[in-house]
């Protein structure tokens, strides 16, 4: 299916009230990014920015087909409604920055050709064009499967997991306010969605997202803003 949400200024106000995110959209701007692109100067992107645009469109990817796959199996709010709510719209602000960019996200890591639409539909629910991301949605799946608490704590994993990742990309983004706007955007939109997965877990096993795995502390009840 199209990973595009553009259906009116309407629907984007709804959809942000759930994502609890800020577009700091630059006032002004008429164009169809959700950025407002249109607003920011057009640096040029190093090859470690070109990997984190790269990394973070197929970590949202990943986030959306695991939780709808997951909800499948053992249903949650929280697993139906993050992909549907948010999700989407976290992929369309990595592409909307990577079609302005013009790159290649699936061809990696050559990211002279130019960027396809039609090459990142055509990737199916589960499938990535990252090996690394391929073998995390693997591993997380079937760690997910099992019951509705592991559903649950592999969201809270997806979530940390994206937060660390995000910290390091607004680091190496220098002075590009595009890239440093979009990534906070979907930083704000992870800790909102750690919340409602701890929230969730919490009422089942009195433990939330408070939990140690693999030698991994996803306790971060006390450093996640609350939305």
């Amino acid at each position: 299916m199209r990973h595009t949400l553009k259906t009116g200024a309407a629907l984007l106000t709804i959809l942000y009230l759930f994502t609890g995110c800020d577009s700091s959209t630059t006032s002004g701007t008429t164009d169809s990014s959700l950025l407002g692109l249109s607003g920011y100067d057009k640096i040029d992107l190093n090859t470690t920015q070109k990997e984190s645009l790269a990394y973070m469109w197929h970590e949202e990817k990943l986030a959306h087909d695991l939780y709808l796959a997951l909800n499948a199996v053992n249903p949650s709010m929280p697993l139906a409604m993050i992909p549907v709510k948010s999700e989407i719209i976290h992929m369309q602000y990595v592409e909307d920055l990577v079609a302005w960019y013009d790159i290649d996200v699936t061809n990696i890591p050559d990211y002279n050709t130019s960027y396809s639409a039609a090459e990142l539909d055509a990737l199916a629910p589960g499938e990535f064009a990252m090996d690394e991301v391929q073998n995390l949605y693997n591993t997380l799946y079937n760690l997910g499967e099992e019951n509705l608490t592991s559903s649950l704590q592999v969201g809270c994993i997806v979530e940390v997991t994206d937060v660390n990742d995000l910290n390091r990309y607004i680091e190496q983004a220098g002075e590009n306010r595009a890239l440093i706007d979009t990534f906070e955007i979907l930083r704000a939109g992870s800790y909102k969605h750690y919340w409602k997965f701890h929230d969730t877990l919490k009422v089942i096993d009195g433990i939330g997202c408070a939990f140690f795995r693999d030698g991994v502390d996803y306790n971060k009840t006390g450093e996640y803003p609350v939305n």
